[in-house]
């Protein structure tokens, strides 16, 4: 991905914003706060473009019957206790617009999970298909754990995705967890709990 990086830094120049990429030190992950050891092992992120599953009801007609392309955000991640109360996960996706005025848009979206039992865990996301056919190509993701406000662990497909993030307003509440696509219901055991709302 150093090509995204080259290229997004150019961008943003053009648009007065290369100063701020001036300092030739790789943006690093968030640092982890005080609090004894990170309780997590490891963590993958990979993104890629699927289709939607198909779905067949015989009194349904559909009025868009194509598959579509949506963007999935997969991360593998291990926990090491033995229980976890909750982990927060952040995914961030980067897209290229093409267009002068803001060649660059970053998305956003946010899920806690609740009581997560030693092991390797799968947390999924996407990113709409009405997205992609505005704002064009998704050039990277990132995903960022917390647990109760503490930074943990993060990956990406850029190891600069953390200029995305300084230099960049998300758009909050873009990138959509399973359960509000119409993957929902595809390989549900290997998900965690959600945080239910009123404990939120």
């Amino acid at each position: 991905m150093t090509i995204v990086s080259r290229n997004f830094a150019k961008a943003l120049g053009a648009v007065a914003m290369a100063v701020l990429l001036s300092s030739p030190a790789p943006a690093q992950a968030p640092a982890a706060a005080a609090g004894g050891p990170i309780p997590i092992d490891r963590i993958k992120v990979t993104g890629s473009m699927v289709r939607s599953p198909e779905v067949q009801a015989k009194s349904y007609t559909s009025i868009n019957p194509k598959k579509v392309e949506w963007y999935q955000i997969d991360c593998l991640y291990e926990t090491k206790p033995e229980w976890m109360d909750e982990i927060t996960v952040t995914y961030f996706a980067l897209m290229r617009t093409g267009d002068q005025r803001e060649p660059f848009v970053l998305l956003k979206g946010e899920t806690t999970f609740v009581h997560l039992m030693k092991g390797v865990h799968r947390a999924q996301a996407y990113v709409h298909p009405a997205l992609l056919r505005r704002f064009g190509k998704v050039e990277g993701c990132a995903v960022e754990l917390r647990s109760q406000g503490r930074p943990l662990k993060a990956d990406s497909t850029d190891p600069q995705y953390r200029k995305w993030i300084e230099q960049l307003s998300p758009k909050d509440g873009h990138i959509l967890q399973p359960k509000d696509t119409p993957f929902a219901h595809l390989d549900y055991d290997a998900f965690e709990m959600e945080k239910p709302r009123q404990a939120q």
